[in-house]
C-alpha cells in the first residue's frame, strides 16, 4: 500500500471527500436504505457548499475535527469528531473499500482521537442493520449503549448508539 497520512481536511480534499462518499455510500446502505435515499442523501451533505461550509466550520475548532487519510495525494478515507459539553461525537468515517481492512479506520479514529483535547467519551449511531461497522467500532473498543428509532432520512431505521469511553 501506498504510504498512509492522516491529517486535517484541506480545502483541495473537498472532492476527494466527495468522490468516497459517492463511492461508499451505495455500497455501505445498499442493503439498508432504497437508493433514492442514498442518492438524496448525498446530495445534500456533500454537496460542494456543504463540504465546504463544513470545512470552514471545523477550520474554526480547536483542535480540528475532520480529518482525511491519504494513500500519496489521493483521499481514501476521512472521518468528523464533533465535541460538545458532554461527549465528542464521532459523526462520519467512510474508508474505500479496497482499503478497508487495513486499518485505515482504525487509525482514523486513534488520529482523531489523539487530536482531541477534553478528555470526553467518545459517541457513535450507526444504522443497526450495518452490521460491518458494528463490528468495527466493537474491535476498536466501543460498546453498544441503546438503540433508538430515526426518521431523519424520512424513513423508519434503527439507530445503534456505542461509546468509548478510554483511548
Amino acid at each position: 500500500m501506498t504510504k498512509l497520512s492522516i491529517r486535517p481536511l484541506e480545502e483541495r480534499d473537498l472532492m476527494g471527500v466527495q468522490a468516497v462518499a459517492r463511492a461508499t455510500w451505495p455500497v455501505t446502505y445498499k442493503d439498508i436504505l432504497p437508493l433514492d435515499t442514498i442518492n438524496t442523501f448525498l446530495k445534500k451533505a456533500y454537496h460542494p457548499d456543504a463540504l465546504r461550509k463544513a470545512w470552514e466550520s471545523d477550520c474554526q475548532l480547536e483542535p480540528r475535527g475532520f480529518f482525511v487519510a491519504c494513500a500519496g495525494e489521493r483521499v481514501i478515507g476521512y472521518t468528523q469528531f464533533v465535541p460538545s459539553a458532554t461527549e465528542i461525537e464521532l459523526t462520519r468515517i467512510y474508508v474505500l473499500s479496497s482499503y478497508q481492512q487495513r486499518g485505515v479506520g482504525k487509525a482514523l479514529v486513534r488520529y482523531g482521537l489523539a487530536q482531541q483535547t477534553k478528555q470526553l467519551p467518545l459517541m457513535v449511531w450507526v444504522e443497526k442493520e450495518n452490521e460491518g461497522a458494528c463490528r468495527f467500532y466493537e474491535t476498536c473498543g466501543f460498546t453498544f449503549v441503546k438503540e433508538i428509532e430515526d426518521r431523519s432520512l424520512g424513513i423508519v431505521t434503527w439507530l445503534s448508539q456505542y461509546q468509548l469511553t478510554s483511548a
